[in-house]
């Protein structure tokens, strides 16, 4: 992995959804082959570490509005590998601490950082931890009878009076189960699910098919028709049947929870 320490003049970036992201970091090392960012240039195997943001930050955080979701975390995992290095992720929730702002996280919780910041998280009055369920690693072992990182990590942070969501996005067929996840998670934290959409033309579908055929074979016509002919009718199954299950949830987040 690639690390390079870099300036910045950004604070926040916008999503779709109009909603405001910190990035401490940008990049990832774990190689997930549906990962959206795979199209941003230079993101897989490279992380970037914005080494003025908490200045930026404490600037910015001043005047905003009351009331007002931060996101931290969507180009990076603010709890990642070089986070016991920098501490710029703790650096920017003592800011939004100090300033009473509420704040959505997105971790894989791939390290136990976030389990070591539990303290600090507690302190920010309004706050949802959301882990990603859907990294590679932390599915094949939990198929083959190991524990998954992000839920047992989304049970431990719940316990300690931490608010918990987790996202199941995508969906794979015949490789995660949607049952055993809710299963194993305690019945308090809601699951966000999406489907896999993703294209022969894209480095997505390009490296998810070449994944499947060489780690599930067996799955190969499925996912021939869901990124080949964009058949999304798994999806629509899994839609009606958990249509009444009030933890299943689609996107965007719904904050007034």
């Amino acid at each position: 992995m690639i690390v390079k320490e870099i300036k910045t003049d950004t604070v926040y970036e916008l999503s779709p959804h109009n909603h405001a992201y910190i990035n401490p970091y940008i990049g990832c090392s774990m190689g997930c082959p549906f990962c959206y960012w795979l199209k941003q240039e230079d993101w897989e195997g490279k992380i970037k570490v914005k080494t003025n943001l908490e200045e930026l930050l404490e600037n910015k955080l001043k005047d905003w509005p009351k009331d007002e979701f931060l996101y931290l975390g969507s180009v990076c995992d603010p709890f990642n590998e070089l986070e016991e290095k920098y501490h710029l992720s703790e650096k920017c929730l003592k800011v939004i601490a100090k300033y009473d702002i509420p704040v959505l996280i997105t971790t894989s919780a791939a390290t136990d950082v976030v389990l070591e910041y539990s303290d600090l998280l507690k302190s920010i009055k309004k706050l949802i931890v959301v882990i990603e369920l859907s990294r590679i690693p932390f599915v094949e072992c939990l198929n083959q009878g190991g524990i998954h990182r992000g839920i047992q990590c989304a049970n431990i942070l719940q316990e300690r009076g931490i608010k918990v969501w987790t996202t199941l996005a995508p969906v794979l067929p015949g490789i995660t189960d949607l049952d055993q996840i809710l299963k194993l998670l305690q019945e308090e934290i809601t699951v966000y699910i999406d489907k896999l959409d993703c294209n022969t033309e894209d480095i997505l579908g390009k490296r998810t098919l070449k994944w499947i055929y060489e780690e599930y074979p067996e799955f190969s016509d499925e996912y021939d028709k869901i990124i080949k002919e964009h058949d999304f009718s798994y999806f629509s199954e899994i839609e009606k049947k958990y249509a009444e299950n009030k933890r299943v949830k689609k996107f965007p987040f719904q904050l007034t929870d």
